[in-house]
């Protein structure tokens, strides 16, 4: 059954002792979606909703957490989610969202990922959780990526990305000095990122915000 949460408390009914199953996907939909000019969840890819799309591509066999904004509680294909959380404060982008995410998991680790970006799948994924496994002194990690050019210096990608569920009080702190930019956790000793595996194709970092990028992804809006 669905359940929406508003509190910070987890419901310790919803966890599983596999370790398959330890890790939450927590997914991101509580943008406005001004640049694309509708909300991103109306967005169709390979003739699904992108929330179907992208659960069914990842098949994960844990917890699946939709972080949804507060007025707009229901997006397109939340009926396949275990649970929604809300935006921990309106309007102040995706860290507020991660900051949902990770009071409202039952596991503890969360992958987060982003509704804007479609073609992330369970190789990324499970590069994320041996990577973070590997380094323990963290509490959260993001990508690195090679430059586009030859001289371009790499980028870190604020998702996909994992994090340990105690982090959450890190992140509510950041958020609550007025820092929101992912990138910004860099500065902190907790935090990390991990260069990707070079065999990655460039097309996992596709983001639909605008509609130009629908194009690329074959994707139309409801």
């Amino acid at each position: 059954m669905l359940s929406i949460v508003n509190s910070t408390r987890p419901d310790p009914s919803s966890t599983t002792p596999t370790d398959t199953a330890g890790v939450t996907l927590a997914v991101l939909a509580g943008g406005r979606g001004s640049r694309m000019g509708a909300a991103k969840d109306r967005l169709v890819i390979a003739g699904k909703p992108v929330l179907v799309h992208l659960l069914d591509r990842l098949a994960h066999a844990g917890p699946k957490l939709l972080v949804a904004a507060a007025d707009h509680p229901s997006p397109v294909g939340h009926e396949r989610f275990d649970r929604i959380a809300f935006d921990a404060v309106a309007g102040t982008g995706p860290l507020a969202g991660v900051v949902a995410a990770l009071a409202a998991a039952t596991t503890p680790r969360v992958y987060v990922l982003s509704v804007d970006m479609p073609n992330v799948g369970p190789e990324q994924l499970a590069w994320l959780r041996d990577s973070l496994a590997a380094r323990g002194e963290l509490t959260g990690l993001l990508c690195e990526r090679a430059g586009a050019g030859a001289d371009a210096p790499p980028s870190v990608e604020p998702f996909p990305s994992i994090f340990r569920s105690s982090a959450a009080s890190l992140l509510a702190a950041e958020l609550a000095a007025g820092r929101r930019a992912l990138h910004s956790l860099l500065d902190l000793p907790a935090f990390g990122a991990a260069t990707v595996p070079s065999t990655w194709n460039g097309s996992v970092w596709l983001n639909l915000n605008r509609p130009d990028d629908l194009r690329r992804a074959g994707a139309i809006i409801l």
